[in-house]
């Protein structure tokens, strides 16, 4: 009676396999893969359970390496096409998403990601006005580093809560600015240099907007209580 393979073995198997059809793909499919690979998965559960999910043609685009690339994984069995072709594709099976090296590693990669991806979509479709706070942060992150990741409307919702979120931090420094003149007016500038490092950007990564002459006023003694007012260049 011959040996049934285990989940290791068969790991090891499809491992070696799906290397092999991706081996095989010419250079120019093998180099937008991860274009594919970003609508074979979704991640639940808050990132603790990836699962399957459906690559629809509008996933893909138009463009001929990206209509290949879908056929061959289709040929070897690793995406099995779906009965209403409007739906497109998906996984064979879910034991991909660990079996398949080069998708584990992106999903690695582009876990967190997804995430955030997840939460703007459900925002977006529930109609919500803007991203605030934590997520709002992320996604930020995530247009900066993977906006390949967004599609056109979920773009959108992050640029346009960007900028209104821009615009609240330079009233908001706007208002510390004024503050810290009022004091430097009345002496007091003990309090004043505190305020004025409260609006400069404190790390690189910071999305706080920059002062124009805060920092060079607080080195020249405050010779001008007018560049104290000038926020934004």
């Amino acid at each position: 009676m011959p040996a049934v393979a285990g989940p290791t073995t068969l790991g090891a198997i499809l491992s070696d396999y799906t290397n092999e059809v991706e081996g095989a793909l010419p250079s120019e499919q093998r180099e937008v893969l991860p274009q594919l690979f970003r609508h074979l998965a979704r991640v639940e559960d808050g990132g603790r359970r990836i699962v399957k999910r459906r690559c629809r043609p509008v996933d893909v685009g138009d463009r001929a390496p990206r209509i290949a690339l879908r056929e061959r994984p289709i040929e070897a069995r690793l995406l099995t096409a779906l009965d209403d072709p409007a739906e497109g594709v998906e996984l064979a099976h879910e034991i991909l998403l660990q079996a398949w090296p080069s998708l584990r590693s992106w999903l690695a990669a582009y876990g967190t990601h997804l995430v955030v991806r997840d939460d703007v979509e459900r925002l977006r479709a529930g109609g919500a006005p803007r991203l605030e706070g934590w997520l709002l942060e992320r996604a930020l992150d995530l247009a900066d580093e993977a906006s390949e990741l967004l599609d056109e409307a979920q773009m959108a919702l992050v640029q346009r809560s960007r900028e209104e979120y821009r615009g609240f931090l330079r009233r908001e420094a706007n208002a510390v600015a004024e503050r810290a003149a009022a004091c430097i007016e009345e002496g007091d500038c003990a309090t004043a240099i505190p305020l004025f490092l409260e609006v400069l950007r404190s790390t690189p990564r910071s999305r706080h907007p920059m002062t124009s002459l805060a920092l060079s006023t607080l080195y020249e003694a405050w010779r001008s209580l007018r560049e104290l007012r000038v926020i934004e260049t």
